[in-house]
Order: C-alpha cells, then sequence, then structure tokens
C-alpha cells in the first residue's frame, strides 16, 4: 500500500511559514498564512492549534519591523523565530535553471523543510541574477527558489498553476482572490518582451528582468 506524505517525511521535518511584520500593519497576510498551515499540517496528520499559533506569533515580535519564521513539528510544537527585515533590490534579474521539476512531486505543494532541490540551486546560483526559474518535465514555468512568477497580459497577471508544480504562495492566493491574477500554463517564451514579475508574501510584488 501506498504511504501517505508524512510516511515519506524526511526525519525532522518541519512546516515553515515566513511572514512579513511592522508594528503599524502588523503581519502580512496573516490569516491566509494561517490558512496555509492548517492545510499543510492536515496534509501531514500534523496536530495544528490555530490559537496558539497567533499566540506564539504575537509575542514573538515588538516595535521593530521583523521577518517572523514560524515552524511546526511532526507532533503540533510550534517555534517562532524573528530576524531583521531587510528592503530587496527594486528590480529582480531572473534567469531559468536547468534543474527540472516533476509536476507530480507532491513536495512541491506543501511549505516545508523538504526543499533541498530549491536550496542547492539557490546557493549555486551566478552573481548577477536575483532568482532562477523552474521548469518541469513538460517543459511548463513552474516558480522560483523563493517566490512564485507572474507574467503581465492584458492588465492580469498571469501566474502557473499547481498542476505545473509549485507552491501555493500566500501572496499569489491574494491575488487570486482579488482577480489581479489569474492561472495559465506558462513557457519561456512567454516570457520574451514580457511583464515579469516574482514575489512572495514576505517580499511583495517584485518587477523582474529575464537575464
Amino acid at each position: 500500500m501506498e504511504g501517505t506524505l508524512r510516511d515519506l517525511a524526511p526525519a525532522g521535518l518541519v512546516v515553515i511559514e515566513t511572514l512579513g511584520y511592522s508594528p503599524k500593519d502588523g503581519f502580512a497576510r496573516l490569516g491566509l498564512h494561517m490558512d496555509r498551515a492548517e492545510a499543510t499540517c492536515a496534509r501531514l496528520d500534523i496536530p495544528f492549534d490555530r490559537g496558539e499559533a497567533l499566540h506564539s506569533l504575537g509575542t514573538a515580535v515588538d516595535m521593530l519591523p521583523a521577518r517572523v519564521r514560524m515552524t511546526i513539528d511532526l507532533d503540533g510544537r510550534i517555534g517562532v523565530s524573528t530576524s531583521e527585515l531587510t528592503t530587496p533590490p527594486q528590480v529582480w534579474r531572473v534567469g531559468i535553471s536547468d534543474v527540472v521539476l516533476r509536476s507530480d512531486d507532491p513536495w512541491l505543494q506543501v511549505k516545508t523543510s523538504n526543499r533541498a532541490v530549491y536550496d542547492r540551486v539557490r546557493a549555486k546560483m551566478p552573481d548577477d541574477v536575483e532568482e532562477l526559474i523552474f521548469l518541469n518535465e513538460n517543459g511548463h514555468l513552474c516558480e522560483g527558489t523563493i517566490t512564485n512568477l507572474f507574467v503581465g497580459r492584458d492588465g492580469v497577471l498571469l501566474t502557473p498553476p499547481l498542476s505545473s508544480g509549485l507552491l501555493a504562495g500566500v501572496l499569489r492566493q491574494e491575488l487570486l482572490d482579488t482577480g489581479r491574477a489569474q492561472e495559465a500554463l506558462l513557457t519561456p517564451q512567454d516570457l520574451q518582451g514580457a511583464e515579469i514579475f516574482v514575489g512572495n508574501s514576505l517580499r511583495g510584488l517584485i518587477p523582474a528582468v529575464l537575464v
């Protein structure tokens, strides 16, 4: 019998949510982050206490902007750490990775510490780019090492569907929910001469150029 996703989890696996915090506005997209954490925990058969998570986040921050990382282990224990919230470049230079993702890999659609391929590609990324975009086995664009991909067309942002093999990013979900983005199969040809953006909940939507 095929094992569950939890059965396949490597030792020490944790669910991860990374949030931006400011004293004025609080946690960016907090509800969507909690929804994704809860869905990921359900998929991995991890107990999730939403109230405890919110309390842990609230007690971890003070009057300074912060990058906040929440983890949930396989027993449901919650950890929160903070670090300085840095300002990214105004425009990111992006390229296409030579590493191919499998669109049917279930780990691509959950935010966990099981992300060796992303970390490996990012560690070897050329100095002249801020992000590399993956293709899947069908030649469709997926996502970047730390961002989702968006292509502007006719006033709408097109973003690859989850079926291409990618994470359901929180910023991506917000843009879909508000109608600013729509799902569409995309290929590298769609990036030529296009209005390109990459983004995630921590950094927001970032204009990009293909190099």
